[in-house]
């Protein structure tokens, strides 16, 4: 997600706080080029059972964005 070109401005995104929709929209067009260009290397199970999970998969997603823009580098 972050070596991605879409990835990294959604990341911009977070930090900028834009609106909740907005990043949920962007990470599920991110996710489903992810899925089509991966189908066959991850499998059908796998986007089966993440189906349901792919606004948690963007919370956590975020958490991390917002936790590493808090960390100072050293």
């Amino acid at each position: 997600m972050r070596n991605c070109d879409e990835g990294k401005r959604l990341m911009i995104k977070i930090k900028s706080n834009v609106s909740e929709d907005e990043i949920y929209d962007d990470f599920a067009k991110i996710y489903r080029k992810y899925k089509i260009l991966n189908r066959r290397q991850v499998g059908d199970y796998f986007f089966k059972e993440m189906e349901d999970l792919v606004n948690k998969l963007c919370d956590d997603f975020e958490v991390i964005v917002r936790n590493t823009e808090e960390k100072p580098e050293a």
